[in-house]
């Protein structure tokens, strides 16, 4: 037992006293920036400077549009890319000059690398400060804490709770999801009725009252076509006129008429039978399938008037919804309006 006591103490006090002698340095930089490390953590909004003073504004008097104004004329004055157009102008002149002077580019460099750091320091200051001011609800509890710097615990839990918790993106995000939401639920609905149409549709095709009634409707439809097509042949073939051979030929025909009504007959029926082979003969496949696709359309709309079937239409789920959000808006676009207007005017008194 006490010799593992002992090895214990060893393996812990021997790195440190080796760490002391020869990186003692290394441990004071790394407990520095640690140190500084927690200082930035534990400042509150733009401490140990003052927000309004950032942006040289006044506190009470700094509009959004004036803090807008401010923070992008300090930025573009801060930016740390312009110390980089200031690196590059100085390069050339210094290859134009003579390659003696090393101990002037290096105090030039590291004058830059001073001038960049604090230009970045200074423009992260700055945003910070917009951040801070053009949010209502964080410069509320930041003017609070102007105000009443005595009440650390308060700050303190305003200042993380604005920080870490933003409402308006979550209300913006929750609106989103709810209407992603919304969107799916009415796509799964329609393609839902969809398959019942198709399915019930389909099983009623496959039935034997699909065929009788298709089969009977097709026979309607073709003695009609023929019916028409006969007929226009026939006042193609008899013309208009009134020639003499013609009224020759229907007194004739009318004599033979009344004498043989049963051969007549006969020959009619013949005479039907080679037209309407003649008709079948004639029509294509396409006429076909577009006389059966017109015949399922009936089909459909008495189904549909009977309640057998059921369109697929888009449910207002999120039409009501969109409709809503819309209106809303509105109204709060029109209430900043009317606020705006009323200050305006107020300013003019």
């Amino acid at each position: 037992m006490t010799t593992t006591m002992m090895l214990l103490c060893f393996l812990l006090v021997v790195p440190q006293t080796t760490t002391s002698r020869g990186g003692g340095k290394k441990t004071s930089v790394f407990f520095a920036n640690a140190q500084k490390q927690q200082q930035n953590d534990d400042a509150l909004w733009c401490e140990p400077e003052n927000c309004y003073d950032l942006l040289e504004l006044h506190q009470h008097n700094a509009t959004k549009a004036l803090i807008k104004k401010q923070y992008f004329k300090f930025s573009r004055m801060y930016h740390p890319d312009k110390i980089d157009t200031y690196a590059g102008a100085g390069e050339e002149d210094d290859e134009e000059t003579s390659s003696g002077s090393d101990t002037t580019t290096n105090d030039e460099d590291a004058k830059l690398a001073k001038r960049r750091k604090e230009m970045t320091q200074k423009f992260a200051k700055l945003a910070r400060a917009y951040e801070v001011l053009s949010d209502e609800r964080r410069r509320q509890d930041y003017d609070y804490a102007l105000k009443y710097p005595e009440d650390k615990e308060r700050n303190r839990a305003m200042f993380y709770r604005d920080k870490y918790s933003n409402q308006q993106g979550l209300k913006a995000r929750f609106t989103y999801i709810f209407l992603g939401i919304a969107i799916v639920v009415t796509l799964f609905q329609f393609f839902n009725d969809r398959s019942v149409y198709r399915n019930v549709w389909l099983d009623f095709k496959a039935s034997d009252i699909y065929a009788r009634e298709m089969k009977t409707r097709l026979k309607k439809v073709n003695e009609k076509r023929m019916m028409a097509s006969v007929g226009g042949a026939g006042k193609k073939r008899g013309g208009g006129g009134g020639s003499l051979s013609a009224m020759n030929r229907e007194d004739s025909n009318s004599s033979l008429n009344n004498t043989s009504t049963s051969g007549n007959s006969n020959n009619k029926a013949h005479a039907s039978k080679r037209e309407k082979k003649k008709f079948m003969r004639n029509r294509s496949k396409e006429d076909e399938e577009r006389d059966i696709l017109d015949i399922e359309d009936e089909m459909k709309a008495q189904l549909l008037e009977q309640g057998v079937l059921s369109t697929p239409t888009w449910k207002n789920l999120a039409v009501v919804i969109l409709s809503k959000w819309a209106a809303k808006k509105a109204k709060e676009l029109g209430a900043k309006a009317k606020a705006k207007a009323t200050d305006l005017s107020k300013k003019k008194k």
